[in-house]
């Protein structure tokens, strides 16, 4: 067994409780970005692994302090879908924090 210098899992509970209210959870900005061939991005705010080299390592430190809004999936899904209709992508995708936060059971 490997010794962690924190707990994963309370790490992750701990990370829930500062970026979700039930199914909502903290992004902090919905965006183009150019990578293959253009695609419609979600930053998303909490993740439980402090990675040093990571290019979010200071808001994922630091969840509590981040003044981003809540948005539910619906909200979510409408905001990124207004990016690929202005720019005329295909694709989505959520960046930037660990989805595996908050799965409904």
């Amino acid at each position: 067994m490997v010794d962690l210098p924190f707990n994963p899992l309370k790490r992750a509970r701990e990370v829930e409780e500062l970026v979700m209210e039930g199914l909502a959870r903290k992004y902090y900005r919905f965006r183009p970005a150019r990578y293959y061939a253009g695609i419609a991005t979600a930053d998303i705010v909490g993740c439980p692994f402090p990675c040093a080299y990571c290019w979010k390592y200071g808001r994922n430190l630091h969840p509590e302090m981040s003044r981003d809004r809540y948005y539910s999936p619906h909200e979510v899904a409408n905001r990124l879908l207004s990016v690929v209709k202005r720019r005329a992508f295909n694709k989505v995708r959520l960046n930037g924090g660990k989805r595996i936060l908050h799965y409904p059971s």
